[in-house]
Order: C-alpha cells, then sequence, then structure tokens
C-alpha cells in the first residue's frame, strides 16, 4: 500500500519541495502517521500494567568487551491516566554487583517508563508524568521532547526516507515496516529538546512500531565560556530503542523500552560509561469507554515514582524476569548508527582526547611511583575506513622514565591489524587479570599484588573477530623486544604499607611471536554476565635466551537467586633450558594465595585456581539519603574464597632463574624470595565487603596444619 501511494503522488507531482520532506510521496506518508499517532485512542482513559526494569551501570572497554557491573532490578505497577499523568509504583526491589552500587535509580525521581509514542511530545524520564517535585526536575512537559509527528513538526525536523523493509526486532519475529529518517533543524531560534534518528511505521496504519535515536537539545545561542569547553571534552548523548506492541482497547504500548545515556570520559579514557534503562510491560488493562456503558474512573494513580516500604521491597518474589538477562543482551554499537554523529564509524576524520584505559592517565605502583600521562585517539573515518591512530605519552615520577608509544589500528568487518611501538610498564609472571583496569591506584592503599617489566616493543599484529560485534577472536603478533632491568623504586606506600621487591628482569633483547585465542572474554569477575569465557595463547621468544609459552584459562559465572559463583582457572609452562626471569610464574600473597607470603612460590610451570560464593548480606542494600544527597548504598556482601595453586621446576635453567628472582631474610638467613611448592597449596579466605568490591576485610589461612588466620584488605579487588 505504502509503496503504491509513493508512485501515485510522485507521478502527480513533477516538483518537490524539499525543505521539509525529501518528497511529496514522503510527505503524505508522515501526514498519514501523524494522524494516526496523534493521540491515543479516543476511547481510552488510561491503563495499568506490570512492569520490570533493569537500571545498570555499563562499561564498553577496549576490544569491544563489555558488561555491566550494577544491576538494579525493580518491579511494580505502572499507570497511566489519559490527560492526567503517569506513575511507577514500586513493590520489589533488588540489585547484583561487581563494583561500587552506585544507586542509578534514585537518581531518577519522576521514573523512566514512556506510557505512550502518541501525541505532541516523547515524555521521557518522567516528563509531564504531573509529579511533585523540586524545580528543576521537570514533571510538567517543558521539557519534553519534540515528537516527529507532533502538529509543528515542521518547526522542529525535516525528513527523508520512506523505504519499506523487513526488520528484525529485539523481541519478537522480523517485522515489515517504513523506515523514516528523522533530523532536528539546525536554524532554530530557542533551545528545544529534539529527535535524531529513525521511526519505523507500520505499513498499513502508520502506527510507530519502533523508535531508534537520540534525544538532544538544539537551537538558541551557542554555548559559550565553561559550557562550550565543557561540551568539547565530555562526549554524552541519550539514545533509546522502543518498541510497541499493540493491545486491543489501548492501542500500540511501549511495552520493550531501552535508554541509555551514555558518557566518554574526558581526557582519560576511550572506555564507555552506560546509564541503561530496560523495561517491560506486561500484562497490560486498558480503561475504556464502551458503548452504552457508564464511563469508567480515570485509573488512580501517584504521579512520578513512589514505592512500598523498604522491607516490603526486599520481600517481593513474584520476579518474572532475572536480573541479568535483559541488558546483558545488548551491545552499546547496537544503537551507534542512530546515537550522536561523533560516535560513528562514518564521518569525516574527529580527534578525541583520550586513551583506551584510565591507565595510560595514571598509576601508581612500586616500580614507577606516581606516573602521569595524556593520550589522544584520531579516528579516520570516512578519510580511511576502520583506521584510528593513537598516541599516549606520560612520566613515572620516581623511576624518571618517559613512557608512551603510537599505534595505528584497522578493523575492516571481522578483519583487525595494527602497527605499534610503545615502551611501558608491562606486567610479568602472573596469572593477570587482563580487566583489571582498577589496579591503577590500588597499591595507593594496599600491598602491590603485581609485578612489572620495563619493556620496549615494536610489531605487528592481525586477527579475526568470531563475530561481527562480540569480542572473541583470534590474534597473531610480531614484535621486537628490548626487557629492562627493572627494580622496585618504593618499599612503602603512602600509607605505611611494606612493598616487596619487583622479581628481577634479565635484560635482553629477542623477537617474539605471539597468538592468542579468546572466547566470550566478556565473562569475567567484574561483570555481571553469566556464562563460560575461555583464553589461550602460544608465546615464542628468540635471542640468547629462548623460550616458548604456553598459557590457558577460563572463567565462569552463574548467578542463583541471591547467590553468584565464580570460577578462575589459569595453567602454563615455559619451555626453554635458560628462561628469562620474567617468563616465570610466580604466586602468592594478595589476589592469588592470601595467607602465603608474596610471591613464595614459583616455577616454569604453574597453575591457579581461585573459587567464589557470594551473597550479599539482608540489610543496607538501598541506596542511603543524606538530605538532598543520594549515596550509593553500603551494600554488605560475604563471600567464601578457595585458592589452589602449583608451581614447579623443570630443569637446573629454571632453578637458576628462580634463583635470579631475588633473596629475602628470614630469620636472619639469606633465602630464595621464591620457590617451587611442588605440590598443590591451597587457602581458604573470608571476605566481607562494602560498596561493591571496593573495600574488602577478611581473614586467610591456608589448609595446611599449623597455619594461622591472618588479617587481608583489597580495595577494588575481585579476588
Amino acid at each position: 500500500m505504502v509503496s503504491l501511494l509513493f508512485l501515485i503522488i510522485q507521478a502527480k507531482a513533477p516538483a518537490q519541495d524539499t525543505t521539509t520532506y525529501a518528497s511529496p510521496a514522503l510527505k503524505a506518508v508522515i501526514e498519514r502517521a501523524a494522524a494516526y499517532n496523534a493521540g491515543p485512542p479516543p476511547d481510552l482513559r488510561g491503563y495499568t500494567a506490570h512492569y520490570e526494569s533493569d537500571v545498570a551501570m555499563a562499561k564498553r572497554l577496549p576490544d569491544r568487551i563489555e558488561g555491566t557491573s550494577t544491576i538494579e532490578q525493580t518491579a511494580g505497577d505502572f499507570t497511566w491516566a489519559v490527560g492526567h499523568g503517569f506513575g511507577q509504583h514500586q513493590l520489589g526491589y533488588r540489585v547484583i554487583t561487581t563494583g561500587v552500587p552506585l544507586p542509578a535509580s534514585a537518581a531518577l525521581s519522576n521514573g523512566w517508563i514512556l506510557p505512550t509514542l502518541t501525541g505532541p511530545t516523547l515524555d521521557v524520564f518522567g516528563a509531564n508524568s504531573n509529579a511533585a517535585t523540586a524545580v528543576g526536575q521537570d514533571s510538567t512537559g517543558d521539557h519534553s521532547v519534540r515528537s516527529p509527528l507532533g502538529p509543528d513538526r515542521e518547526q522542529y525536523y525535516y525528513f527523508e526516507g520512506g523505504d519499506t523493509l523487513t526488520m528484525e526486532f529485539p523481541v519478537g519475529p522480523p517485522q515489515r515496516v517504513v523506515r523514516i529518517t528523522v533530523w532536528p533543524r539546525d536554524d532554530l531560534a530557542k533551545p528545544a529538546k529534539v529527535f535524531r534518528g529513525n521511526l519505523y511505521l507500520d505499513p498499513s496504519t502508520g502506527a510507530i512500531r519502533r523508535l531508534r535515536g537520540q534525544s538532544l537539545t538544539k537551537g538558541g545561542p551557542p554555548p559559550q565560556g565553561r559550557a562550550k569547553h565543557l561540551n568539547r571534552l565530555i562526549v554524552n548523548a541519550a539514545v533509546a530503542d522502543i518498541v510497541t506492541t499493540e493491545v486491543p482497547g489501548a492501542g500500540w504500548v511501549p511495552t520493550y523500552q531501552r535508554i541509555e545515556l551514555e558518557v566518554l570520559i574526558p581526557l582519560t579514557t576511550q572506555s564507555w560509561s552506560v546509564l541503561r534503562l530496560m523495561t517491560k510491560l506486561s500484562d497490560v488493562v486498558p480503561e475504556v469507554v464502551r458503548p452504552g456503558e457508564a464511563a469508567p474512573p480515570t485509573p488512580t494513580l501517584v504521579p512520578g515514582r513512589s514505592a512500598v516500604s523498604k522491607d516490603s521491597l526486599h520481600a517481593f518474589d513474584d520476579w518474572k524476569l532475572p536480573p541479568d538477562k535483559a541488558v546483558n543482551s545488548v551491545y552499546l554499537s547496537d544503537l551507534f548508527d542512530v546515537g550522536p554523529p561523533s560516535f560513528r564509524l562514518t564521518g569525516p576524520p574527529i580527534y578525541f582526547w583520550r586513551g583506551p584505559t584510565t591507565l595510560n592517565a595514571l598509576q601508581f605502583n612500586r616500580v614507577d611511583g606516581l606516573y602521569t600521562g595524556v593520550s589522544g585517539t584520531l579516528r579516520l573515518r570516512d578519510a580511511m575506513p576502520g583506521v584510528q591512530i593513537l598516541g599516549t605519552a606520560g612520566y613515572a615520577w620516581w623511576s624518571g622514565l618517559f613512557r608512551g608509544g603510537i599505534t595505528a589500528t584497522r578493523v575492516q568487518g571481522h578483519w583487525i591489524s595494527d602497527l605499534q611501538a610503545t615502551r611501558i610498564t608491562d606486567l610479568t609472571t602472573k596469572f593477570a587479570d587482563p580487566l583489571d583496569y582498577n589496579r591503577g591506584l590500588r597499591a595507593l592503599f594496599q600491598q602491590d599484588n603485581y609485578d612489572y617489566v620495563d619493556r620496549a616493543s615494536v610489531g605487528a599484529g592481525l586477527g579475526r573477530y568470531f563475530s561481527a560485534s562480540g569480542p572473541g577472536s583470534v590474534i597473531a603478533r610480531f614484535d621486537y623486544v628490548k626487557d629492562y632491568v627493572t627494580p622496585a623504586e618504593l618499599n612503602y606506600g603512602p600509607l605505611g604499607q611494606s612493598y616487596t621487591l619487583n622479581p628481577y628482569v634479565t635484560p635482553y633483547e629477542y623477537p617474539r611471536v605471539q597468538v592468542a585465542v579468546t572466547w566470550n572474554p566478556e565473562i569475567s569477575s567484574h561483570f555481571t554476565r553469566p556464562g563460560l569465557g575461555l583464553h589461550a595463547s602460544y608465546e615464542a621468544g628468540g635471542g640468547h635466551l629462548p623460550y616458548q609459552r604456553i598459557q590457558a584459562g577460563l572463567v565462569g559465572r552463574a548467578n542463583w537467586h541471591q547467590f553468584t559463583f565464580t570460577i578462575v582457572g589459569d595453567v602454563g609452562a615455559t619451555i626453554s633450558d635458560a628462561p628469562p626471569t620474567q617468563q616465570l610464574f610466580l604466586i602468592g600473597g594478595s589476589g592469588s594465595l592470601p595467607g602465603y607470603d608474596y610471591d613464595q612460590f614459583g616455577g616454569n610451570v604453574g597453575a591457579l585456581t581461585r573459587w567464589m560464593l557470594a551473597s550479599p548480606l539482608p540489610f543496607l542494600q538501598t541506596p542511603l539519603t543524606i538530605g538532598k544527597a543520594t549515596i550509593p548504598p553500603i551494600a554488605p556482601n560475604l563471600s567464601y574464597r578457595v585458592y589452589n595453586g602449583y608451581t614447579e621446576s623443570t630443569n637446573a635453567g629454571a632453578d637458576a632463574a628462580l634463583s635470579a628472582v631475588g633473596t629475602q631474610t628470614v630469620n636472619g638467613v639469606p633465602a630464595p624470595f621464591s620457590v617451587p611448592s611442588n605440590r598443590i597449596v591451597s587457602t581458604q579466605e573470608i571476605r566481607l565487603s562494602l560498596f561493591g568490591t571496593l573495600l574488602g576485610f577478611g581473614v586467610a589461612k591456608p589448609f595446611e596444619a599449623g597455619t594461622n588466620w591472618t588479617f587481608t584488605f583489597s580495595f577494588a579487588q575481585s579476588f
């Protein structure tokens, strides 16, 4: 029908006015859709529905890795009274977290559920709910987004598209829709909240079946002063994906709602911080005026947000969905095509003062002391599709060394390639957690639980992702590497904690080949997504100390009611007659075998497993309100952990390398810093964590007879 309408109108209209509509046929389609979506069905007084929402703090890290660290799940009744407002009455609340449980939902005091996509405005975040709120919190509709199908649409928008296609929907089967591209005007005299993105219309009626795009403010004088500079530094956006379902009597109800507030932090990182809100409406019951019957009463509601008592919130058990399913089923990149132009993969070249992680901007460890740096990324986009150039430079204040490098990367389809030259403080001797970006400042507050090597390298890599958007991949690299002696510059931390020596690094130059395979690398102790992740790598180094290093591991996570089970396992071997010390495996102490000394066990063969069963305690789990401020809940979490480790030295060269790691004095007698365990050693830890995993207080004890419990403290550390 729509295709025939296009042909008829185009045949009758030789001249086209493209100031608002790309064609007269498109104008006719939009006018028809505007009439259909002008308001709710005339007999509808309102509706009530059950809702379940996940409010999550999500992160997108380098190499496509994305996950949520905190999920607040709420459930209750949603009520819309046409012409009177709408409200969310919360009946249940629960949270799962692997980090600081930021009280995101508490900041959305007016709610976040849209009752309808009809009418002159899109009432996001409680706008037009008629809730009684403080000044600045929009509940009057003054800051609602102007609907692209509203009566004043030509004042705010121009339109393109009109093609009919079959489209995959996030819920339900594929749908046949008409796609309309909406652009806000650049010549608005006054600031206005507008929409930029795509509308997907039902071909037969013109009803909005789906909306994907960004809400933003356009018009008025450009920002000046501090606001101008902040807009340049802080890239942020509010992006939505909303799907409607036809409910008899209620019309098309937005039953699937995904809204994301996205922020790129200035100067520090390419990692995205995302507040993700996902809502499902079900059991929709309309109140309809029926012929010959008395009009039903307008649905009773408390505008905005309301809730039962805290005890009742936590006693709620009528959940329909697990808290980790919806928010972990989508990716940030799903909405890149309708997000801000600076986020997109196409367009003119664009530069950001940002690096891959916060580690490029700020670190503290016993080798470098304080490190500060700055990074920049140039994305060439249309000039050279898929290519970006990253540069970083910084200074290590205690060791007195400049560090940094430059990397050029190209992503084309499933393929990724890079050229790079760097000098960095790299991790060595550990079964390191690749997603432990919190380690940058951890040594300020506790023992430094990593070993380091001062390493310069230049090389190239080629890899392939297993899917179009996921992070799993196989990557091969060739580098020429130079390792330098890397002593610990600090013996004590700023809080008086003692640091151990940094294991001796054998200085030499060598060519190196690496091949690594990862599958589901986003499964980790840092994110809430359940599942199993695997990784394996092979490395061969040349020079006068040739070696081969083989390593493999897994991460598993399961969420069951309030319990979380996590397992991390690693095994590795270095094959060499004379292995460099930096290619050994050292375990012991915080993060690997608490209750034993740091790096107590070592060898050219190593294995480590870490098991954790954790559960939140049934109190202090909701955000705290102090005056007008809302702070994160204390969220106490109790966990029981078991660690198993094994190391072995298989030849004389490995023995010599282990002896070269360093010595310590025990009861006045020199002793090796690390020795082979030659058996499985096990330890246990009971930890009370506060504010997610921010602060951890525990006790640990080896399973060996005659050992004692020792106190443990951890800062922003999962294991």
